[in-house]
């Protein structure tokens, strides 16, 4: 009896509390490994909160407004688009908006996503003016195309 006890208290204890340490390291990693995923995204990515206060923005979204302190800001300050938009409506029903902006000279298309587990708002954009500028070169030669072949007529 007392070899179990001993076994148990100098073997199976510590091996269980090495376990339970990897494991909530392994936890912590991946927690930080999936923050650093929205971190790094080449595009804009925001959290709000209910009352529209900006709790997250990231490297890209910084880049975009050098000059502005963005956590702890209004949204609709720094996003004046978002104007139109209950946060907590969109949270608390947990709906997904997509819509595209001019901002800062460029094309970008949002997406804000409710989240009411967390009570946040998710916004994540990407630039989208490359293919704004490729549509309107297309529409320009559409016409072009078309008038040319009225004269031709």
């Amino acid at each position: 009896m007392a070899v179990i006890f001993i076994y148990y208290r100098y073997v199976i204890i510590p091996m269980r509390k090495k376990h339970l340490e990897e494991e909530r390291n392994l936890r912590l990693e991946q927690a930080e490994l999936m923050a650093l995923f929205a971190e790094l995204s080449p595009d804009p990515v925001f959290r709000f909160e209910p009352d529209g206060r900006i709790i997250l923005a990231n490297n890209s979204a910084h880049k975009i407004f050098p000059h502005k302190n963005l956590l702890g800001e209004q949204s609709k300050k720094i996003l004046p688009f978002l104007e139109s938009y209950d946060f907590k409506e969109i949270i608390n029903h947990e709906k997904v908006i997509s819509f595209t902006a001019l901002l800062e000279n460029k094309y970008f298309q949002f997406i804000i996503e409710g989240v009411k587990k967390f009570s946040v708002c998710q916004v994540y954009g990407r630039d989208i003016t490359e293919l704004k500028n490729t549509e309107k070169n297309l529409k320009e030669a559409l016409l072009r195309a078309e008038d040319a072949k009225r004269l031709k007529e």
